[in-house]
C-alpha cells in the first residue's frame, strides 16, 4: 500500500464512491454515489431513522468557508474506481453545497490492488 496527497478535480469527485455498506448503499439509491444521495437527504428521506442534519450542518459549515481535514480515498490503482475510506460525511456535505465544490480538493489517496478483496470497496 501507497499513500499520497493528491488534488482530485471536481469532476473526478462526481464518480467518488461511498464504501459498499448498508447506509451508503441506501441514502445514495443503492449507487454508492454522493450526487444520488443529494436529493434524497434533500427529500428528507431518514435512512434506518437517522436524521440527515448533520450533513446538511456540514453543507453549511462548507458555505461559511470553514475547513476542513483532508478526505481519506483508497483505490486499487490510477485507472481503478475510488472509494472514501474517510470522510463520508464531509463528502456529503460538498455535494449538498455543489456550488462551493471546489475544482480541485485535496485529499489523501492510498493505492492497494488488495482493496479488490475487501468487501466494503
Amino acid at each position: 500500500m501507497a499513500w499520497y496527497k493528491a488534488s482530485i478535480d471536481k469532476d473526478v469527485l462526481y464518480n467518488v464512491m461511498y464504501i459498499n455498506y448498508s447506509y451508503w448503499n441506501e441514502i445514495s439509491n443503492n449507487t454508492r454515489l454522493p450526487i444520488n444521495a443529494r436529493l434524497n437527504i434533500h427529500n428528507d428521506v431518514r435512512v434506518f431513522g437517522v436524521s440527515n442534519q448533520s450533513f446538511i450542518d456540514i453543507s453549511l459549515a462548507i458555505k461559511r468557508g470553514e475547513s476542513f481535514p483532508r478526505l481519506i480515498f483508497v483505490s486499487m490503482n490510477k485507472n481503478s474506481r475510488i472509494v472514501v475510506l474517510e470522510g463520508h460525511a464531509r463528502l456529503t456535505g460538498y455535494f449538498l453545497a455543489l456550488e462551493y465544490l471546489p475544482k480541485k480538493l485535496e485529499v489523501i489517496i492510498g493505492y492497494s490492488e488488495g482493496f479488490k478483496n475487501w468487501d466494503l470497496y
